[in-house]
């Protein structure tokens, strides 16, 4: 009676394509009634789903796969092919913000409050302690500083108050050394040595910047295809802006699924702590 009535009710996309059969019929059919409610009488091809999907050449569709989303397994492969847009959305946040499975829900969602505590377990006896004690008010840039203790120790970093409009451009930081390139210094740059698709080796040059009268170069760190020049010859940069990204080659291996668990406490400091008061501290 209940479901007679709620004929505009709306359903989520998954389950909407669970009743057009998209990940199988189980024996005997869907329950007619309920199917007409949930897809609004729409038409369903009754074939078998083995003859609904197209044939694929597992080797190419997986090389081509492995093209696109570097480092990834086979598992993922069969992942992507079952739900492609999940399995985009899941690897481009992987490789922005890495592992955070270990952040408490709530501390990923909302901010902290100020003298709040959070206990973040890494692994099997290794348990960090964080407080957070102040967070200043944005600047003209649009940072603000997080002064917070780590394990008892005062800490400080600079976080970008997404809810201040900055009228200075603000270019994404550099976050990995291997494969991301940025200015060591605060100047102009003066000029692009490279273009997305390059192929680069360890030392090539990618770029030049200019700064009181001096010219420095900036070679790739590691070998690797330039994914993305992030931005133009002529802009003034700050200090660690990312200039060029370099992906990983085909026959290239990393590990992107590396755990908090794993790392040493320095690389925990440079990283994972630095995503984490990106999302904890002042999400907006």
């Amino acid at each position: 009676m209940y479901w007679t009535n709620k004929k505009n009710h709306s359903f989520p996309a998954s389950v909407v394509g669970f009743f057009k059969g998209e990940l199988g019929v189980p024996y005997g059919g869907f329950p007619e009634k309920l199917k007409n409610i949930i897809l609004k009488n729409e038409t369903t091809a009754q074939a078998a789903n083995a003859q609904l999907l197209p044939d694929i050449d597992l080797d190419e569709a997986f090389k081509q796969f492995s093209e696109k989303y570097a480092g990834s397994s086979f598992l993922d492969f069969l992942s992507y092919q079952m739900f492609p847009k999940v399995y985009d959305e899941y690897y481009n946040y992987q490789n922005e913000f890495g592992e955070v499975s270990n952040i408490p829900t709530p501390a990923f969602f909302y901010p902290m409050k100020d003298n709040e505590e959070l206990l973040i377990e890494l692994g099997k006896g290794k348990t960090i302690h964080i407080r957070l004690i102040f967070v200043s008010d944005a600047d003209e840039t649009g940072m603000c500083t997080v002064s917070f203790e780590l394990n008892g120790y005062n800490r400080t970093i600079r976080v970008k108050d997404n809810s201040v409009k900055s009228l200075k451009p603000q270019y994404q930081k550099v976050s990995n050394k291997e494969k991301e390139m940025g200015a060591p210094l605060q100047g102009k740059l003066s000029a692009i040595l490279v273009k997305e698709g390059d192929e680069v080796q360890a030392g090539t040059a990618l770029f030049v910047i200019e700064a009181m009268k001096m010219e420095s170069t900036v070679s790739a760190a590691s070998g690797g295809k330039v994914k993305k020049v992030h931005i133009p010859a002529g802009t003034m940069v700050d200090q660690n802006d990312m200039v060029v990204e370099l992906g990983y080659l085909a026959n290239q291996k990393h590990d992107k699924y590396t755990r908090l668990s794993d790392l040493s406490w320095s690389k925990y400091r440079s990283l994972g702590l630095d995503h984490w008061c990106s999302l904890s501290c002042w999400t907006s």
